[in-house]
């Protein structure tokens, strides 16, 4: 074979390994956005609907959200992210605070039914919009992991305001894991007891599942991983939760549903195994994702762990 020609080929195929890896990079950036980018489409919290099975009180809890005295809190993040939060203070002579923590492409809304719940056991209620959610800046959602940071301000922010205050975590799938992930920072003994339903134990394994359940995008897993480090400015696989609560000394129950889709059912023993400080398991045998809540037992056991540790 002539030199030329062989050059030629060479040539050839370097162009079509360029254009093929320019490809797949781009088809890894669309499959990244579609996970991790803000919607375009607003929000409806009657989506929550899907998880709950009394519909009436959730209902009726978003409706007691839109009315009942409140304040849009505005807070710089570590970063000078702004976030948003809005708080709800019925009970001004309790100490007694739980900040409420949303889910992936929800926002503070879909925790009305959670903050109602709280209300009524005397609890002042703030309810956060996570990064890439609802009115908290953000262009891209970070998987609880930068959210760990923003909900030390927001705590910060609470002890600032309220001296005494008694302050307790409660999230839901991707909130439970940003609430477990900032156990895992140095907190100062307000925060009192984390309540984490359906959360995740790293954000790599997470998305990388996630993938697994999308067919067309699992051949993208490798080059998400990539761009995911490029724009969310750290390594998926090292926003590990388990690392997390190994620094933990905040007490914490974990609950997840035997059935969860969503986030395998397998990482609630990750995160309780990993944990250092007093903790507890509930599981659901017939539930599948967040609907733990379902049960008739769900607030009885959330609230004899808090009171055995507030």
């Amino acid at each position: 074979m002539k030199k030329k020609t062989v050059l030629k080929l060479a040539g050839g195929v370097l162009l079509t390994a360029a254009a093929l890896t320019a490809a797949y990079g781009a088809a890894s950036e669309i499959g990244f956005n579609r996970m991790m980018k803000r919607s375009k489409k607003e929000y409806d919290p009657l989506d929550g609907l899907q998880f709950i099975n009394d519909s009436d009180a959730y209902e009726e809890a978003q409706m007691w959200l839109k009315t009942v005295p409140s304040e849009d809190m505005f807070l710089h993040g570590f970063d000078d992210t702004r976030l948003f939060g809005q708080k709800i203070m019925t009970h001004p002579a309790s100490k007694k605070w739980v900040i409420l923590v949303h889910g992936w492409k929800a926002d503070h809304r879909s925790m009305a039914l959670c903050a109602r719940v709280f209300d009524t056991k005397g609890y002042n209620c703030l309810l956060v919009d996570l990064r890439g959610h609802g009115k908290t800046e953000g262009d891209y959602c970070t998987m609880g992991w930068t959210d760990r940071l923003d909900l030390i301000c927001w705590i910060n922010m609470l002890t600032v305001m309220h001296p005494g205050c008694e302050i307790v975590l409660y999230g839901r799938s991707m909130g439970a894991t940003a609430c477990m992930n900032a156990t895992g920072e140095k907190l100062g003994p307000e925060v009192k007891a984390c309540i984490s339903d359906c959360g995740f134990s790293n954000a790599e394994k997470q998305s990388m599942y996630m993938l697994q359940r999308k067919k067309n995008l699992k051949f993208f897993a490798l080059g998400m991983k990539l761009v995911s480090k490029l724009h969310l400015k750290f390594s998926l696989k090292k926003a590990d939760t388990c690392e997390q609560l190994k620094k933990s000394n905040v007490p914490t129950l974990f609950i997840h549903g035997e059935k969860d889709q969503v986030v395998p059912f397998n990482t609630v023993f990750e995160n309780y195994y990993a944990c250092s400080a007093e903790k507890e398991l509930y599981t659901v045998h017939d539930a599948k994702h967040l609907e733990c809540i379902n049960q008739e037992s769900y607030w009885d056991r959330v609230f004899k762990f808090i009171d055995r540790n507030c």
